[in-house]
This record gives structure tokens, C-alpha cells and sequence, in this order.
């Protein structure tokens, strides 16, 4: 097949749509296809780029630019199928790695813990015209016919909710891990305090805050016997997480690490992986985190919380604001039996949610789309 995949920056420095893209057009090509990515800039040589025009100042300007001048080119480069990674449209299919817009809009606004700053934020979002050319970008996606590849049910529901998107061009593909990388650890001593390891960027989003709610909780009576790790940037706001966990009283238990290339071998040496998330499609970090053998607390608002079994590999809260909810769910990995189990679970998940199974799964439906088109 000839394959055309759009996506703004297709950089190995970026995010996890940016990596989840070149493994992709890697298998693809390994698989003898045609593949050629269509983006504003290019940092991996080996593979076939046309670079998309985007003129203009500031981010909405630009991000407009961006989507139209790729559509176009998806129009005249006589591709057999295409996909969307990113902010654009025009592609046969499109991958929501960030879900649904406005329901993921809803959730920022729900996860800022400062209820004075929330009718600002939603001001600020109303106004902005950067959300404003998201928001169309999504709706002119839709109203051209695109398929849509959800990472998740969780995920799947909004599009339905939003858009009304028929099930006809509406799929449903978990994201999968690379197991032979992400492996358990040795053997930790038992008398070890617990490591409870977060691995995110968008801090607010993610539920840092509520982690660091649920820290002060479990000190109070278990003091000393664990201690969190956060890895990742918070945007512009790591120092106030710093500081909330000061003023919370457990600035001694809670490390902020920052951005890693060594995140396999921390995963290894953590016990258990909590993601108090507001909203997410599929994360990769939960899935690395199952495949290290670390059990898992997230929150339904987590699309990949529909794969763990409640009490099997890990918990699942209701609401990511329950700093309760969350302490009495990491308050059960204290226990090393328990932990042991669930660790022998998770790992056990993991091997039936791997990348080659969802590189399987996508070309099939790309496949499909070819046929039909």
C-alpha cells in the first residue's frame, strides 16, 4: 500500500504520538509498504518526508495553515489510505491520541484543583483563538467523513456523544507495549519502603496534585514506609507542584525527577504506578507500567483502566479528585503479598496488550480502508 500519515512535528524529542508515529512508520515500512509522512519538520532520516507549507503567526494561524496545506497534499499524492496523528484532517483515518477535543477540554477544566481559577480558565479557553482552530480542525475531520481509531471505549463513547459518529467509521484499537523492553525488576527486599511511581507530563491533567493529596493521607498512618516518584515536566508549573507538596507536609517522601532516558530501569524499581488522570485515551506509561509488573491505580477517566481487572492489576477510582479514594487503594500494595500477586497480573495483562498486537489490528484496518476506497 501507499500510505500517507500527517502529524505537525514529527520529531524524536516530542510527545508520545510523535514516538508512537515513527515505530508505526518503522513496522510499516519493515512490512513492505509505502509510507510518507507528511509534517512541518523532520528529524528521523530513512524515512520518505514531504514537508507541509505552514505560514502565519501564532498557534491557531498556524495550526489552520497546517491542516489545510496537508489535507491538499493527501488529495494529490495518490495514497491508497491515510492517517491523521495529530491536529489536521484529510486522512482516511485518524488516530486520537488525544481523544476527544471537547470532552478533553471539559476535563482540563475539571482537573484544576483551584476552584477561583476555574470560571478564568473556561473564560480563557472561550476566548482563545487557539482552541478555537483545535475545536474546528476536530469538527471539520468529522464532517469530511474521516474513520475514526479510538484508543479506547472510554474514548469511543465521546466521539458518539460529540459528533454523533456512526459505529460504521468508528473503531476501536487499545495502544500496545513493547514487553521485551519493559520487564520486571529484580526481586525487591520486602522491608523496602514502597515506591508509588507517576510518569506524566501535563501535571494538572494527569492529577499530580491529588497524588500528592493522596501522600499526605497515606503518611498519616504509614509514616516512613513509602515514598512517590514523579517523572516527567509539568509544563511551566513543576515549581507549584514542588511547592504543594511542601505546603502538603510531604516534601521528604515525594521526588520530582523530571524527564528520564533510563525509564525502563525506573519502572523496574518502582512497586506499584499511580495515574489519577482527568482524561486519556490509551496512555503508554500504564501499559509500560503493566509490563513491568508494577499494579496500576488510575481512574475511569483513564481509557485504559477498561483493560484492568478492580483487585486483579490494580484499582480503579471513580473520581481522580478522591484523594481518599486513591490513599486506601495505595494503602493495599503495603502489603507484600498483595503486592507480589498483583505484580504477577499485571505482567501477565501486559503480555496480551502488546505493540505487535496493535500493529496487527491497525494494518488490518488500514487494509480494509484501502479496499474500500
Amino acid at each position: 500500500m501507499k500510505i500517507g500519515i500527517t502529524i505537525e512535528n514529527f520529531s524524536p524529542h516530542r510527545g508520545g504520538a510523535e514516538v508512537y508515529t515513527f515505530w508505526l512508520v518503522r513496522r510499516l515500512m519493515e512490512a513492505g509498504h509505502d509510507v510518507t509522512v507528511l509534517a512541518e519538520q523532520c528529524g528521523h532520516p530513512g524515512v520518505k518526508f514531504l514537508p507541509v507549507p505552514v505560514r502565519g503567526v501564532g498557534r491557531a494561524w498556524r495550526a489552520l495553515s497546517f491542516a489545510h496545506n496537508a489535507c491538499r497534499m493527501l488529495e494529490t499524492g495518490g495514497f491508497d489510505v491515510s492517517m491523521d496523528m495529530g491536529r489536521s484532517y484529510g486522512g482516511t483515518l485518524h488516530m486520537t491520541h488525544n481523544g476527544c477535543y471537547p470532552a478533553a477540554t471539559r476535563a482540563n477544566l475539571r482537573a484544576e484543583p483551584n476552584t477561583l481559577l476555574r470560571p478564568w480558565r473556561a473564560l480563557g479557553a472561550a476566548l482563545s483563538p487557539k482552541e478555537w482552530a483545535f475545536a474546528h480542525i476536530e469538527r471539520e475531520r468529522v464532517r469530511r467523513g474521516a474513520h475514526i481509531l479510538a484508543l479506547s471505549r472510554f474514548v469511543a463513547d465521546d466521539w458518539r456523544r460529540y459528533y454523533g459518529v456512526p459505529e460504521a467509521r468508528l473503531h476501536i484499537i487499545h495502544n500496545g507495549v513493547d514487553v521485551t523492553r519493559f520487564r520486571p525488576g529484580p526481586p525487591r527486599p520486602a522491608d523496602r519502603p514502597l515506591t508509588i511511581l507517576c510518569v506524566a507530563q501535563n501535571f494538572r491533567l494527569k492529577g499530580v496534585f491529588y497524588l500528592l493529596k493522596a501522600a499526605q493521607r497515606l503518611a498519616r498512618t504509614a509514616p516512613g514506609k513509602f515514598r512517590v516518584q514523579i517523572v516527567g515536566l509539568g509544563y511551566a508549573s513543576g515549581a507549584r507542584y514542588e511547592w504543594q507538596a511542601a505546603s502538603l507536609g510531604v516534601k521528604d517522601c515525594v521526588e520530582f525527577i523530571g524527564e528520564s532516558d533510563a525509564i525502563a530501569g525506573i519502572y523496574a524499581a518502582a512497586d506499584v504506578f499511580c495515574l489519577p488522570t482527568s482524561y486519556d485515551s490509551c496512555p503508554l506509561v500504564l501499559l509500560e507500567a503493566l509490563a513491568a509488573g508494577l499494579p496500576v491505580v488510575t481512574t475511569r477517566f483513564n481509557g485504559a483502566a477498561e483493560l484492568v481487572t478492580p483487585g486483579v492489576e490494580g484499582f480503579v477510582v471513580d473520581d481522580p479528585r478522591d484523594a481518599t479514594a486513591l490513599a486506601e487503594s495505595l494503602a493495599k500494595f503495603l502489603d507484600p503479598a498483595t503486592r507480589a500477586q498483583m505484580s504477577a497480573a499485571a505482567r501477565a495483562l501486559a503480555e496480551h496488550c502488546t505493540s505487535e498486537r496493535n500493529f496487527e489490528e491497525i494494518l488490518e484496518l488500514l487494509e480494509q480502508l484501502a479496499r474500500k476506497r
